[in-house]
């Protein structure tokens, strides 16, 4: 996420337009309402996200997802691989 527009809403007309560069230096926007997370829906400037390019509006994301809050492999709908070896020694200490 590289930036926020000027324009906003809320009680404290705080910006909630924000906009996204991809690798290939197209510029998208997008509104919270597209961002998805657990918690509040906001983005920080230089915040890595993964989204979608709305098929209505070629300069609109869509399912924005801050990368913060989940791995790639979730962001792919793959499980989770676990390629931890269990070491003994350590289960009898703890």
């Amino acid at each position: 996420m590289i930036g926020r527009d000027s324009a906003g809403g809320g009680q404290l007309k705080q910006a909630s337009l924000y906009q996204i560069q991809l690798e290939d230096g197209r510029l998208l926007r997008c509104d919270y309402v597209e961002i998805v997370s657990d918690g509040f829906r906001t983005l920080a400037v230089g915040e890595q996200v993964w989204c979608s390019v709305s098929p209505d509006d070629p300069g609109w994301a869509t399912y924005v997802v801050p990368i913060r809050d989940y791995s790639a492999r979730q962001l792919l709908g793959l499980p989770e691989s676990s390629t931890q070896n269990p070491d003994p020694m350590s289960e009898l200490w703890f």
